[in-house]
Protein backbone atom coordinates (compact mmCIF):
# COMPACT_ATOMS: atom_id res chain seq x y z
CA UNK A 1 0.00 0.00 0.00
CA UNK A 2 1.05 4.01 -0.42
CA UNK A 3 2.11 6.07 2.36
CA UNK A 4 1.81 9.67 2.03
CA UNK A 5 2.73 12.44 4.62
CA UNK A 6 1.28 15.87 4.40
CA UNK A 7 2.34 18.47 7.53
CA UNK A 8 2.89 15.90 9.57
CA UNK A 9 -0.79 14.18 9.38
CA UNK A 10 -1.29 10.96 7.66
CA UNK A 11 -3.27 11.56 4.20
CA UNK A 12 -5.49 9.04 2.57
CA UNK A 13 -5.27 8.83 -1.36
CA UNK A 14 -8.02 8.41 -3.20
CA UNK A 15 -7.72 7.60 -6.82
CA UNK A 16 -9.83 10.11 -9.01
CA UNK A 17 -11.57 8.37 -11.88
CA UNK A 18 -9.95 5.24 -10.72
CA UNK A 19 -6.08 4.20 -11.32
CA UNK A 20 -5.68 5.03 -15.55
CA UNK A 21 -2.34 4.83 -16.48
CA UNK A 22 -3.23 1.95 -18.21
CA UNK A 23 -6.61 1.58 -18.31
CA UNK A 24 -9.71 3.87 -19.10
CA UNK A 25 -10.80 6.47 -16.06
CA UNK A 26 -14.01 5.41 -15.00
CA UNK A 27 -13.63 1.70 -16.67
CA UNK A 28 -14.31 -1.59 -14.47
CA UNK A 29 -9.89 -1.87 -15.07
CA UNK A 30 -9.10 0.98 -13.66
CA UNK A 31 -11.54 0.26 -10.33
CA UNK A 32 -9.18 -2.95 -10.45
CA UNK A 33 -6.10 -1.35 -10.70
CA UNK A 34 -7.10 1.08 -7.60
CA UNK A 35 -7.68 -2.14 -5.37
CA UNK A 36 -4.49 -3.65 -6.56
CA UNK A 37 -2.45 -0.26 -5.83
CA UNK A 38 -3.62 -0.20 -2.26
CA UNK A 39 -5.04 3.37 -2.30
CA UNK A 40 -7.73 4.28 0.10
CA UNK A 41 -10.42 4.89 -2.16
CA UNK A 42 -11.08 5.00 -5.95
CA UNK A 43 -13.54 7.73 -7.22
CA UNK A 44 -15.96 7.28 -10.02
CA UNK A 45 -18.92 9.18 -11.77
CA UNK A 46 -22.17 8.06 -12.03
CA UNK A 47 -25.41 9.03 -13.60
CA UNK A 48 -29.00 7.58 -14.73
CA UNK A 49 -30.05 6.43 -18.09
CA UNK A 50 -33.83 7.50 -19.18
CA UNK A 51 -35.12 3.56 -17.57
CA UNK A 52 -32.99 4.25 -14.43
CA UNK A 53 -30.03 2.49 -14.58
CA UNK A 54 -26.59 3.40 -12.90
CA UNK A 55 -24.03 4.24 -15.69
CA UNK A 56 -20.47 5.22 -14.88
CA UNK A 57 -19.48 8.08 -16.69
CA UNK A 58 -17.83 11.54 -15.90
CA UNK A 59 -19.82 13.63 -19.47
CA UNK A 60 -23.01 13.46 -20.16
CA UNK A 61 -22.73 11.27 -23.03
CA UNK A 62 -19.74 8.68 -23.92
CA UNK A 63 -16.55 9.66 -25.71
CA UNK A 64 -17.72 8.94 -29.48
CA UNK A 65 -21.88 8.92 -28.73
CA UNK A 66 -23.39 11.87 -29.16
CA UNK A 67 -26.52 10.52 -27.24
CA UNK A 68 -27.00 11.95 -23.71
CA UNK A 69 -27.10 9.41 -21.06
CA UNK A 70 -30.19 10.43 -19.43
CA UNK A 71 -32.25 10.46 -22.53
CA UNK A 72 -31.25 7.01 -23.50
CA UNK A 73 -32.26 3.38 -22.16
CA UNK A 74 -29.40 1.38 -20.79
CA UNK A 75 -30.24 -1.48 -23.45
CA UNK A 76 -29.51 0.68 -26.40
CA UNK A 77 -26.12 1.52 -24.72
CA UNK A 78 -25.37 -1.84 -25.15
CA UNK A 79 -23.05 -1.18 -28.38
CA UNK A 80 -21.01 1.50 -26.36
CA UNK A 81 -17.10 0.20 -25.51
CA UNK A 82 -14.67 1.92 -23.41
CA UNK A 83 -10.84 2.12 -25.24
CA UNK A 84 -10.09 -1.23 -23.82
CA UNK A 85 -13.08 -2.85 -24.84
CA UNK A 86 -15.12 -3.19 -21.75
CA UNK A 87 -18.83 -1.94 -22.54
CA UNK A 88 -20.60 0.87 -20.47
CA UNK A 89 -19.70 0.01 -16.73
CA UNK A 90 -23.28 0.01 -14.53
CA UNK A 91 -22.65 0.37 -10.20
CA UNK A 92 -23.89 -2.97 -9.93
CA UNK A 93 -20.05 -3.63 -12.11
CA UNK A 94 -18.44 -1.31 -10.00
CA UNK A 95 -19.80 -3.30 -6.45
CA UNK A 96 -19.43 -6.70 -7.80
CA UNK A 97 -15.91 -6.03 -8.52
CA UNK A 98 -14.88 -4.24 -5.57
CA UNK A 99 -16.16 -6.88 -3.38
CA UNK A 100 -12.43 -8.35 -3.97
CA UNK A 101 -10.71 -5.50 -2.59
CA UNK A 102 -12.20 -5.59 0.70
CA UNK A 103 -9.99 -2.59 1.92
CA UNK A 104 -11.05 0.03 -0.95
CA UNK A 105 -13.58 2.36 -0.02
CA UNK A 106 -16.13 3.47 -3.41
CA UNK A 107 -15.91 7.47 -3.68
CA UNK A 108 -19.32 7.69 -5.48
CA UNK A 109 -19.77 11.03 -7.33
CA UNK A 110 -23.69 11.83 -8.43
CA UNK A 111 -23.65 13.62 -11.09
CA UNK A 112 -25.54 16.78 -11.67
CA UNK A 113 -29.16 15.21 -13.82
CA UNK A 114 -30.68 18.84 -14.24
CA UNK A 115 -32.83 19.35 -11.52
CA UNK A 116 -33.29 18.08 -7.60
CA UNK A 117 -36.08 15.68 -8.27
CA UNK A 118 -34.03 13.90 -11.03
CA UNK A 119 -30.88 13.81 -8.50
CA UNK A 120 -32.58 12.70 -5.78
CA UNK A 121 -34.03 9.79 -7.58
CA UNK A 122 -30.12 9.32 -9.24
CA UNK A 123 -28.85 8.84 -5.03
CA UNK A 124 -32.41 6.45 -4.30
CA UNK A 125 -31.55 4.02 -7.08
CA UNK A 126 -27.61 4.19 -6.02
CA UNK A 127 -28.17 3.67 -2.52
CA UNK A 128 -30.72 1.04 -2.89
CA UNK A 129 -28.09 -0.53 -4.99
CA UNK A 130 -25.30 0.02 -2.37
CA UNK A 131 -27.48 -1.83 -0.11
CA UNK A 132 -28.67 -4.52 -2.29
CA UNK A 133 -24.76 -5.48 -2.64
CA UNK A 134 -23.93 -5.30 1.14
CA UNK A 135 -21.35 -1.92 0.37
CA UNK A 136 -22.98 0.25 2.63
CA UNK A 137 -19.75 0.66 4.92
CA UNK A 138 -17.49 1.23 1.94
CA UNK A 139 -19.07 3.28 0.01
CA UNK A 140 -19.02 7.06 0.40
CA UNK A 141 -20.66 9.91 -2.26
CA UNK A 142 -19.88 13.68 -3.38
CA UNK A 143 -21.68 15.90 -5.22
CA UNK A 144 -21.37 19.60 -6.52
CA UNK A 145 -25.41 20.03 -5.72
CA UNK A 146 -25.37 20.95 -2.36
CA UNK A 147 -29.54 20.59 -1.71
CA UNK A 148 -28.84 16.89 -2.64
CA UNK A 149 -26.05 16.60 0.21
CA UNK A 150 -28.71 18.01 2.65
CA UNK A 151 -31.37 15.30 0.96
CA UNK A 152 -28.61 12.60 1.64
CA UNK A 153 -28.20 13.21 4.95
CA UNK A 154 -31.86 13.83 5.56
CA UNK A 155 -32.80 10.15 4.08
CA UNK A 156 -29.63 8.53 5.12
CA UNK A 157 -28.12 10.10 8.47
CA UNK A 158 -25.31 7.17 8.24
CA UNK A 159 -24.75 7.79 4.51
CA UNK A 160 -20.85 9.73 4.35
CA UNK A 161 -21.23 12.36 1.96
CA UNK A 162 -18.78 15.39 0.93
CA UNK A 163 -19.42 18.85 -0.64
CA UNK A 164 -17.82 18.85 -4.03
CA UNK A 165 -17.07 22.71 -5.07
CA UNK A 166 -14.92 24.81 -7.29
CA UNK A 167 -16.77 28.09 -6.84
CA UNK A 168 -15.59 30.67 -4.41
CA UNK A 169 -19.08 32.11 -4.00
CA UNK A 170 -20.29 28.60 -3.40
CA UNK A 171 -18.23 27.49 -1.01
CA UNK A 172 -19.50 26.39 2.52
CA UNK A 173 -17.27 26.45 5.89
CA UNK A 174 -16.48 23.74 7.99
CA UNK A 175 -19.36 25.55 10.68
CA UNK A 176 -22.19 25.44 7.56
CA UNK A 177 -21.30 21.45 6.21
CA UNK A 178 -21.35 20.90 10.54
CA UNK A 179 -24.97 22.39 10.89
CA UNK A 180 -26.08 20.29 7.96
CA UNK A 181 -24.25 17.15 9.22
CA UNK A 182 -22.17 16.76 6.15
CA UNK A 183 -18.93 14.77 6.33
CA UNK A 184 -16.56 16.97 4.72
CA UNK A 185 -15.68 18.43 1.61
CA UNK A 186 -13.94 18.24 -1.43
CA UNK A 187 -12.11 21.62 -3.05
CA UNK A 188 -8.91 22.65 -5.22
CA UNK A 189 -5.73 23.30 -3.57
CA UNK A 190 -6.23 26.62 -4.32
CA UNK A 191 -9.16 27.45 -1.90
CA UNK A 192 -7.47 25.03 0.84
CA UNK A 193 -4.48 27.45 -0.02
CA UNK A 194 -6.68 30.89 -0.19
CA UNK A 195 -7.53 29.82 3.00
CA UNK A 196 -5.13 28.44 5.49
CA UNK A 197 -6.84 28.00 8.59
CA UNK A 198 -9.88 26.17 6.73
CA UNK A 199 -7.98 22.56 7.17
CA UNK A 200 -7.62 22.83 11.08
CA UNK A 201 -10.91 23.92 11.70
CA UNK A 202 -12.12 21.08 9.71
CA UNK A 203 -10.70 18.79 11.27
CA UNK A 204 -11.82 20.71 14.70
CA UNK A 205 -15.13 19.91 13.66
CA UNK A 206 -14.41 16.47 12.68
CA UNK A 207 -14.71 16.97 9.16
CA UNK A 208 -12.99 15.60 6.16
CA UNK A 209 -10.71 17.92 4.24
CA UNK A 210 -10.06 16.36 0.53
CA UNK A 211 -7.72 17.96 -2.36
CA UNK A 212 -9.58 17.23 -5.37
CA UNK A 213 -8.13 15.80 -8.21
CA UNK A 214 -4.25 16.60 -6.84
CA UNK A 215 -1.28 15.11 -8.41
CA UNK A 216 1.65 17.23 -6.68
CA UNK A 217 2.43 15.82 -3.26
Amino acid sequence: SLAFNANGQGARIIAHRGVHTAAPENSVASLKASGELGVWGSEFDIRLTSDGECVICHNPSYAGDGRAIKDTPYAALSDVRLSNGEPAPTLDSFLETAAAYPGLTLVCELKRQGGDSLNRRLFDVAWEKVCRHGMQERTVFQTFAYPLCRYIKQMVPDAVVFYLCSKEASLKTAAQLAADRIDGANYSASVWTAHPDWPAEFHRCGLTAIVTAQDDP
